[in-house]
């Protein structure tokens, strides 16, 4: 019979790993300093380590080291933080930081947690669950960002930043990798100096497929599928010493079967990748497009730098499926979801260093976001029930001035405080036929506008104790903007459905620190925020409506990276999370407590002869809510992932092969559900355990 490890068993088994390996194959210990990481999360270059924000950064090396292929793969690796894909879909993000996030991706709720790239806000969750190939470093921002990363940043911000052009020499990099389900991973990239020291160009492509994890019981068909294509191309025009010019252009197309839903209430055959669905393979699709262009221009000036970002997005996503997993016609059956959404934004922002003869730091820019959605849906939630289909449409204009300045009070100690004004403006529309004949129903005519102004703010105080360490406090606001229902199958619900406006305060403190000669680099925070008007969804027989929760959280954060000798490396990080919510329950994503810990190895083959890297990680999430704090039918028990790698590369570095696997330990948890009592309750599994071998080259 076999016994299951506990999450502390699986703990004790990676630190002994990692002790074991350091005994067996450590060389004479040398200075082996943990790397320094510079991030843009003021807007301007600075060391991780100076910045008086909780911020966790990832290299693309270190991506690279640690197995990171997609955006999902980064939970685990910060504290607090919960990335998923929503609704089971590979390319929609599901993202929550200190218990705040977005449950419904549906076009209405905007993301408190927006992801940005390369400096363009993603205003949709669709398609924004990126592969991180080719990258330059990415940044996670916990807490809100009411004044530089303002519009709807309640809860935080993620930052990728892609690899630049090269302007003097060609570099490239390539993998293949196959794997579980006969999974096939596939990403090129080269950069191209086009004229040496002025124009340079780099592209990069990503493909993944798979077969399936999971079938019909029905028709045999598999389900819960990669097929998934994406591009990225910029070309860099240095226009002379002081100004630089970057075009870019991104596309993603998926393809990727839906998961198909489980019934788990009850699970006919308590196998969570099986479902039965009258669905055929054909009538069950997902089809999600995306694709942009930004402009972005630098230049340096007498006394300050001016940056201006335009850009444009364009979303089509359209699918079908049957949500109640059982092969009963009519109940809660997606019989057809599009969503075709389009962004124009522009962003202007001036930094500098000094202001006169005063060391001030400084940034004032304005932000403009002018977006529109077309969806429409039709959903049969009993056989019973004529099915509907609703279309809505809602435009957006937003505009946001901001500025921020950081005054040394001391040669140790400086002050930042730092304001934003946002104006965010929605038109919201809608009607509706009955899907059977097509008829109008004009109690469903709807034609509103909602606005709202908000003065948002951040202060700071950051004090260098020391060379290497670092004490900060933190105050500011965040919010998130409120709109109708576009989840309503009436016309009082759009209304009564309708979001308020969320709103964060937030009060956190810590120390930034390295020790040891900068082979120990230790970070802590404690956080206290007060939240209004929670957004959430609530699904019940006659559709989806909405409704707000207040609640305060508070929570510890602790950062760990030590480099005990040359090629050895130890991480790890804490997240606590303490939630009282008005009127009782608990919020959704809101562990209790979150941890990880984990090392990479590399040891160097005598005679040159290339190197070995062992990695693994284990990372553990407490019990959790799926949804709103009444709901505890979709309570998630505590669960933990353990990840582990091996690779080899060449001497010259051009090639290496590597063995992975993801959920070794094979543990099982819902990714997403939702429940209508009395009628269904249905999840959508994780990813079993897979393996992966990659073989990797660069130029």
């Amino acid at each position: 019979m076999k016994t299951k490890q506990t999450h502390k068993q699986y703990l004790l088994s990676t630190i002994s790993c990692a002790v074991f390996t350091a005994g067996v194959f450590s060389p004479i210990p040398a200075n082996a300093d943990v790397d320094t990481i510079i991030v843009t999360a003021q807007k301007r270059e600075q060391d991780l380590q100076k910045v008086p924000l909780s911020v966790s950064a990832f290299s693309g090396d270190s991506l690279e080291d640690l197995q990171i292929v997609n955006l999902k793969d980064l939970r685990g690796f910060a504290p607090n933080l919960y990335i998923e894909p929503a609704l089971g879909n590979e390319t929609i993000t599901s993202i929550y930081m200190r218990g705040l996030g977005q449950i419904n991706p549906s076009f209405f709720f905007d993301a408190p947690v927006p992801v940005y790239v390369d400096g363009v806000y993603s205003a949709r969750a669709f398609g924004a669950l990126v592969d991180l190939f080719d990258i330059e470093r990415v940044e996670v921002l916990r807490g809100p960002q009411g004044t530089l990363f303002g519009r709807n940043a309640s809860a935080g911000a993620i930052q990728i930043i892609s690899k630049l052009p090269p302007l003097e020499e060609v570099d490239a990099a390539g993998n293949v990798g196959y794997g579980s389900k006969d999974q096939v991973n596939l990403n090129a990239s080269v950069g191209i100096p086009i004229v040496k020291d002025k124009v340079g160009a780099r592209f990069a492509l990503t493909y993944r497929r798979n077969d399936g994890f999971s079938t019909n019981t029905v028709d045999g068909t598999r389900s819960f599928s990669d097929n998934i294509l994406a591009g990225r191309a910029s070309v860099l025009f240095a226009l002379n010493d002081t100004t630089e010019f970057i075009l870019r252009g991104d596309f993603l197309r998926d393809r990727s079967d839906p998961p198909g839903a489980s019934a788990f209430n009850p699970d006919p055959d308590g196998d969570p990748f099986t479902f039965t669905s009258n669905f055929t393979d054909a009538e069950a699709f997902n089809q999600t497009d995306t694709f942009g262009f930004s402009g972005t221009l630098k230049s340096e000036f007498d006394g300050f730098n001016l940056t201006s970002i335009t850009a444009y997005r364009d979303v089509f996503t359209t699918g079908a499926a049957d949500g109640d997993g059982r092969a009963i016609p009519g109940i809660f059956e997606n019989q057809g979801t599009t969503l075709d959404e389009w962004q124009f934004t522009q962003e202007v922002f001036l930094s500098g260093d000094s202001l006169g003869e005063t060391d001030i730091e400084w940034t004032a820019g304005i932000f403009y976001l002018h977006e529109i959605n077309d969806s429409d849906f039709s959903i049969s939630i009993l056989p019973f029930i004529p099915a509907t289909r609703q279309f809505f449409q809602q435009n957006t204009n937003a505009l946001g001035a901001y500025g921020q300045v950081t005054y040394p009070l001391t040669d140790r100690l400086d002050v930042t405080g730092g304001a934003r004004y946002t104006w965010d403006s929605k038109d919201f529309m809608a009607n509706q036929i009955l899907a059977s004949t097509g008829a109008t129903i004009p109690s469903f005519d709807f034609d509103d506008n909602t606005s709202v102004y908000r003065w948002t703010w951040d202060a700071s105080l950051n004090y260098a104790a020391t060379d290497d360490i670092n004490l900060y406090a933190r105050a500011g606001t965040g919010f998130r903007a409120g709109n109708f229902n576009g989840n309503a199958f009436s016309g009082a619900a759009i209304v009564s459905g309708a979001l308020r406006t969320e709103t964060v305060f937030n009060v956190e403190g810590g120390f930034k620190s390295q020790w040891f000669d900068d082979r120990l680099r230790l970070n802590a925070t404690y956080f206290y925020q007060e939240v209004t008007d929670i957004q959430f969804e609530l699904l019940t027989p006659s559709g989806i409506t909405n409704f707000s929760a207040t609640a305060t959280l508070q929570g510890v954060e602790l950062e760990a990276v030590a480099t005990p000798f040359d090629g050895f490396e130890i991480f790890g990080n804490l997240g606590t999370l303490k939630d009282k919510v008005e009127g009782g329950g608990q919020l959704p994503r809101a562990a209790a407590y979150t941890y990880q810990v984990g090392f990479n190895y590399t040891l160097p083959l005598p005679n040159d002869r290339g190197s070995i890297r062992v990695g693994t990680n284990y990372a553990y999430t407490d019990d959790y809510l799926q949804g709103r704090p009444d709901d505890t039918l979709r309570t998630i028990d505590g669960f933990g992932i353990l990840d582990a790698s091996a690779s080899y590369e060449a001497p010259n570095g051009r090639w290496s092969f590597t063995i992975s696997g993801a959920n070794l330990t094979d543990e099982f948890y819902q990714v997403s559900s939702f429940n209508i009592p009395g009628l269904v309750t249905v999840q959508n599994p994780n990813r079993p355990r897979t393996w992966l071998a990659t073989i990797g080259f660069k130029y």
